[in-house]
């Protein structure tokens, strides 16, 4: 929506009524579809301060309930786990960055009560989840089956989504790290995954010097660092956004809506 918005300059588009899960007599603006989404992430946070995964995380493994009957249904919201407790660094760093753009909307659309703040996710991602290979998913990674949360705890700790570098998401924490001003961390984070900075390495990565991989071996991982699954990513698409708009600075921008 941010996108669309700064490419085209169209703040009308906040003024259509969408409905609420596709149900009819719901219709609400799009404006407030935006604000009762924040309003939601910041009302149900976890024990650490951090976003609850609810049904939002982009780890589908995460989302999915292995008791469930019903394909696709979140085991935060529905069997016998432990309720709402899980929580998510990654919609806490996009909050980061979409949080600030919400509020750009609000004062360009002359709602500046509800234009508000941001760093400690972030700061948590480092000293938690990065590695000299890129940042992991989640740590500590499991180390057992746990038939309550099914697909994630069957990996080998390091790899996929128990506790991987998923070389994806790690654009999006550049990304965030950009947006609270910290741009030689921003840089930092994106060289550690970019091929033609690594090339030293190339003996650890075992994949093409010029593409980028799905995953990278965790810390947990008895290959730590080794690439898999090249070509099998949306990593160099969102690279390209957090160079060209991000580190580079080249945005487009339509603040003002007259």
């Amino acid at each position: 929506m941010v996108a669309y918005i700064k490419e085209t300059g169209d703040y009308e588009i906040l003024d259509e009524p969408v409905p609420f899960d596709c149900k009819k007599g719901t219709e609400e603006p799009l404006f407030e579809h935006l604000n009762r989404s924040f309003q939601f992430t910041v009302t149900h946070l976890g024990s650490h301060r951090l976003p609850l995964i609810g049904r939002a995380d982009w780890n589908d493994c995460l989302n999915l309930n292995c008791f469930s009957s019903e394909p696709g249904e979140p085991f935060q919201t529905t069997g016998p786990s432990e309720g709402s407790v899980a929580e998510s660094v990654f919609i806490a760093a996009m909050f980061v960055k979409y949080g600030r753009e919400f509020a750009e909307i609000c004062r360009c659309t002359d709602r500046e009560k509800l234009a508000a703040e941001a760093e400690k996710a972030l700061d948590s991602v480092q000293k938690h989840l990065e590695t000299k290979y890129g940042i992991m998913l989640l740590q500590p990674a499991y180390t057992r089956y746990h038939l309550e949360l099914g697909e994630i705890t069957s990996y080998p700790p390091g790899y996929k989504e128990n506790a991987g570098i998923f070389c994806h998401n790690n654009p999006w924490i550049s990304i965030a790290e950009t947006m609270i001003g910290r741009g030689d961390r921003a840089f930092e984070i994106y060289r550690k995954i970019c091929p033609s900075c690594i090339e030293e390495i190339s003996d650890i990565h075992r994949t093409e010097p010029y593409v980028y991989s799905q995953m990278v071996a965790g810390a947990d991982a008895p290959r730590f660092g080794e690439a898999k699954k090249s070509w099998l990513t949306g990593t160099a698409a969102w690279t390209f956004v957090n160079l060209s708009q991000e580190l580079l600075g080249i945005q487009p921008d339509s603040s003002d809506p007259r």
